[in-house]
């Protein structure tokens, strides 16, 4: 059976499965201090984050109070990890497009600057390097 990933994909889809681990922790510990502290909103409903504390004081002490156990997870380099895997999805599928297909999403993608400059064209191409099936690729078309 032929492989139908590279190690390019893998490490993005690992990369994007641990910050999302990481997320579901951050919003479990959220959850479980407003369900610990009976913490209602004016309106009556019940906050799913800590964010969603309309009562400022109440926001502030939650947000302290869980700051510590949160910024132990240390997200950072697990989201610069994911950052760059994917930069370099989209530099692999874009080395698979023709050249002036590749330099107007390249234009579009990054700018002049360097950096992604519209969000949806950078998840797009994204999405679209990770669905590729490697196995379609000729033998011999490498990256630029």
């Amino acid at each position: 059976m032929k492989k139908t990933t590279n190690r390019i994909q893998e490490n993005c889809m690992k990369a994007k499965s641990l910050v999302n681990a990481l997320e579901v922790e951050i919003a479990r510990i959220e959850r479980e201090y407003i369900q610990e502290n009976v913490i209602i909103n004016p309106d009556g409903t019940i906050p799913e984050r800590i964010y969603m504390i309309e009562d400022e004081p109440v926001f502030n002490t939650a947000n302290e109070a869980t700051a510590s156990e949160i910024e132990a997870l240390n997200t950072y380099p697990a989201r610069k990890a994911l950052r760059q895997a994917e930069n370099e999805l989209i530099d692999f599928g874009l080395a698979l497009a023709p050249a002036k297909e590749r330099k107007v999403l390249t234009d579009r993608c990054f700018g002049l600057n360097g950096h992604y400059a519209h969000v949806d064209i950078r998840e797009k191409c994204i999405d679209l390097a990770l669905k590729l099936d490697v196995s379609t690729i000729p033998k011999g078309m490498t990256a630029r």
